[in-house]
């Protein structure tokens, strides 16, 4: 019950704005979208954290997963202004490439002398991680996933870093 009490209030309130109305949010979209995207998929995540929790392997619907890739990478550029180190990330065009065994969608992040930057589809890559969009989205959460790192494993690690 305690849930339910905590989720209705917030899910009455999304339910009540239409999505296109402007308001604060510190990812990209200033819309009441963002939230209701971002409510999903921290919901996503907190029940993978309780999958896990109880020894089971967290697995999401593929769509509902190429989805959340898009929005972390779109929002984590955001999240500098908390301290985190996402700014300082640089390279000298290096590319990771992150491929969806299941569905086919690919994203590639590219490291440059001024930051990084990323897109859907293909470029040449220096390292890439695979695996099913779900292992994907958990990984890039920093959870643990079934994913096949392939080149400069090193690039990988510096991203997760």
């Amino acid at each position: 019950p305690f849930v339910a009490d905590a989720i209705e209030p917030l899910a009455t309130t999304l339910r009540a704005v239409p999505p296109e109305v402007r308001m604060w949010g510190w990812g990209v979209d200033p819309h009441a979208r963002f939230w209701i995207r971002r409510a999903l998929f921290e919901t996503a995540m907190h029940r993978a954290d309780a999958e896990l929790a109880l020894g089971d392997a967290p697995a999401m619907d593929a769509i509902l997963a190429v989805e959340g890739v898009d929005e972390f990478l779109e929002n984590l550029p955001a999240t500098a202004r908390w301290g985190s180190p996402i700014s300082d990330l640089r390279g000298a065009g290096e590319v990771i490439e992150l491929i969806a065994t299941d569905t086919g969608d690919v994203w590639s992040i590219e490291l440059t002398p001024h930051g990084w930057f990323w897109q859907r589809g293909g470029l040449a890559a220096h390292a890439s991680v695979s695996g099913t969009a779900s292992a994907l989205f958990l990984s890039l959460q920093g959870r643990p996933a079934d994913v096949d790192e392939q080149g400069d494993t090193h690039l990988v690690d510096v991203w997760r870093a």
